[in-house]
């Protein structure tokens, strides 16, 4: 939900930020990793050669942004309609299927109770504390 809210799509923070406000690049998104007892969200872009360090800063501003308030209730709903509908877009190809049948062996989940659990989420579960 964070990588999500963070660097997802045009509606992103970091996109709103650093290429509608900021013009420092066109494209920029960001990619959540996880292993067990590990994960990292990444951001990648096409950044100007000459503003890097103020992207840089703007990203970190973000992540200190959501890690010190709550995501509001709207921002948090449009983005579960965003993953819910992602998901549900991707299981629609034949390769996404394998890959979701593959995962299951690792981490059993339906797809209804990923839809659950994506619903169940709170302005509360965002916020201070999420980077302990």
């Amino acid at each position: 939900m964070l990588s999500n809210i963070l660097a997802t799509g045009s509606s992103s923070r970091i996109f709103t930020v650093i290429s509608r406000q900021k013009g420092i690049a066109y494209h920029i998104n960001g990619d959540y990793s996880f292993n067990l007892g590990s994960s990292a969200i990444k951001i990648d872009g096409q950044i100007d050669a000459n503003r890097i360090e103020e992207c840089i800063d703007l990203i970190f501003s973000e992540f200190e942004y959501v890690k010190n308030n709550i995501v509001s209730e709207k921002e948090l709903n449009s983005r579960k309609e965003q993953i819910e509908f992602a998901f549900c877009q991707r299981s629609e190809s034949n390769e996404s299927i394998i890959e979701l049948i593959q995962r299951n062996f690792d981490f059993p989940i339906t797809a209804r109770d990923y839809c659950d659990n994506l619903k169940k989420v709170t302005e509360q579960d965002t916020g201070t504390g999420i980077f302990t």
